[in-house]
């Protein structure tokens, strides 16, 4: 049967790779992996040079780092503000936050049935550009809130594009960071490789915790466009970077 035929490839591919590894001189230490440093036979060092451990740390890291800055620590940590920016009062703006948080968690069932289909790249792709776009519309549309306060259609056209921001990004980024260690690091050091995806995952979200409070205080809604532009800025390292299969 088809299904059976499938299986046993798989199940050779899974042999075959961890015969390769237990033959290289691949080493699980952390900082081996990250300088791509290798002991043993000059066949084994060159084996282990051929998996280009170090250049997957680096882009893992990166990815967790992008997921920060594309905006969703400061969108959820932020959204009362950013809906008292475009014209909701303190009730109105908590309700919208927690309703925003309903609509994100439903968006991530989106996943379950376009990431395979449609591959990661391209559920990057797709997720950048609605989110940029998203965020400039939102950051745009409080701005006209606050310059003609009367007019309250502002407001809610600013709020539905942080509803639409956060919707495409539980259904796109949200998981694909996450998800893209554990299948490009080979099993002996898939753990290794997914603890650096969380190193990643703490520099970005560390780091913007800390900014975001000083430029929502500065800048205001304009903050929006600095993580609508880092949307972008995405698309074009996972050009330059090739990040995804």
């Amino acid at each position: 049967m088809r299904g059976e035929e499938d299986g046993d490839r798989e199940f050779n591919e899974i042999v075959a790779a961890l015969s390769y590894e237990e033959d290289s001189a691949l080493s699980s230490n952390y900082l081996s992996m990250f300088f791509d440093w290798y002991r043993g036979s000059e066949e084994q060092v060159a084996k282990a040079k051929k998996l280009h451990i170090a250049r997957r740390v680096q882009l893992c890291v990166w990815f967790q780092i992008i997921q920060e800055w594309i905006g969703i620590a400061g969108i959820t940590v932020y959204q009362i503000d950013i809906f008292s920016q475009a014209g909701f009062d303190s009730r109105k703006s908590q309700w919208l936050s927690g309703l925003n948080n309903i609509f994100y968690m439903f968006s991530t069932l989106i996943s379950v049935f376009t990431l395979d289909k449609w591959g990661r790249r391209f559920t990057c792709y797709w997720g950048a550009v609605g989110q940029g776009i998203a965020l400039f519309l939102a950051g745009g549309f409080s701005k006209a809130q606050q310059n003609h306060p009367n007019n309250k259609s502002f407001g809610a056209a600013a709020a539905a594009f942080v509803f639409i921001y956060t919707s495409v990004f539980g259904a796109t980024w949200l998981e694909v960071p996450w998800m893209y260690p554990a299948e490009v690091f080979p099993l002996e050091v898939r753990a290794q490789g997914n603890a650096w995806g969380v190193f990643g995952w703490s520099i970005g979200n560390g780091w913007l915790t800390l900014l975001c409070p000083v430029m929502f205080n500065s800048i205001h809604e304009r903050t929006l466009y600095i993580f609508g532009g880092c949307n972008f800025l995405g698309i074009h390292l996972n050009v330059k970077l090739n990040l995804l299969n």
